[in-house]
């Protein structure tokens, strides 16, 4: 089994072919399955339909927000999911933008510290087959219990984390940490605010994994490939959180330089503004032997690496499956 997963934005495809993207993951050797769930398909639903179709394939979100369903839910979630078959599952756990919370769900994006502190208090519970109590800042939940009660020690509690608070808080409750955009030079830091936060609460940091989404380029060679990968890096480097990242690794006035593009609204500037020298840096993009030596080294360094597809605007379906089989092939 190839030590990586897989993710997939769900609102352009049918349910029909991201089971079909599933199977294929499967049939390639990868790990888990982690959709997304934004503007797109119901998470739960997406993998109940992967999972009535797979075997051994990981159930795996990448990820929820924590302001979008109640602890009570998100437990009800995972006991629908754990009757597929005796296999792992991860839930990925994480704020969400403040843009996708408060526009797309008209909810209040406030203390995200402590509003996923008591989701994963709340859910861990849960996960334990108790009657849950919890009267808390953001929940209250008076001695519930669900229906099927089973203790569930195959699922495993994972943080997105961008901010140092957050890792840190990652490294104090969960299994597991999802980063976006984690180039090499950053990992000694991470590293230290997850240890930081696992002395907390007395817990072996090693223990605690750390997982990157990897944006990925269907084709290297394709000056429109190159063009959709520039625009999707452009998006995530055009927010002020991301700044650290590019900043850890020498980009700090390319980030502010995209971020002043992407605060006037010039997305084409934004995109001309990511040079070659930062797509090689955070995305599996260029030479097969670069490419393969970048897969290498994460998986070398523990890190377990999602790939992330980024698909050109006419091929989505095509570049979807095509990254996954380049993954496949360059880590044979």
């Amino acid at each position: 089994m190839l030590p990586m997963g897989v993710q997939t934005h769900t609102g352009e495809l049918s349910m029909e072919e991201i089971i079909a993207y599933g199977q294929r993951a499967e049939e390639l050797g990868y790990h888990a399955l982690w959709p997304t769930e934004n503007s797109g398909k119901d998470a739960m639903a997406v993998l109940a339909a992967v999972a009535a179709r797979t075997t051994k394939l990981t159930m795996a979100t990448g990820i929820i927000s924590v302001y979008t369903r109640t602890p009570t839910l998100m437990a009800m979630g995972i006991a629908a999911l754990d009757g597929f078959g005796e296999r792992s599952m991860i839930l990925g756990l994480g704020s969400g933008g403040p843009g996708f919370v408060q526009q797309g769900h008209g909810l209040r994006f406030e203390r995200p510290l402590a509003r996923v502190r008591e989701y994963v208090s709340a859910v861990r519970e849960f996960l334990k087959g108790d009657r849950v109590t919890v009267e808390s800042e953001h929940f209250t939940i008076r001695r519930f219990r669900l229906r099927d009660p089973r203790p569930r020690p195959n699922v495993r509690l994972y943080l997105a984390a961008l901010g140092p608070k957050m890792t840190e808080l990652a490294g104090e409750l969960v299994d597991g940490i999802i980063v976006n955009l984690l180039p090499f030079a950053s990992l000694p830091d991470l590293r230290a605010r997850l240890a930081a936060g696992a002395a907390r609460a007395g817990r072996d940091v090693t223990a605690i994994k750390i997982c990157t989404l990897l944006m990925t380029c269907p084709d290297s060679s394709d000056p429109e490939a190159i063009d959709a990968m520039r625009k999707g890096l452009a998006f995530y480097a055009g927010q002020p959180s991301y700044e650290p990242m590019l900043a850890c690794a020498g980009y700090r006035d390319a980030a502010r330089a995209i971020q002043a593009a992407w605060a006037a609204k010039e997305f084409e500037r934004a995109a001309e503004l990511v040079t070659d020298d930062i797509l090689a840096t955070y995305t599996l993009t260029g030479s097969e032997r670069d490419m393969r030596a970048m897969l290498g080294k994460y998986v070398d360094e523990g890190v377990y690496p999602i790939i992330y597809p980024v698909d050109r605007p006419t091929r989505l379906k095509k570049d979807m499956l095509r990254c996954i089989e380049l993954g496949a092939e360059l880590a044979a």
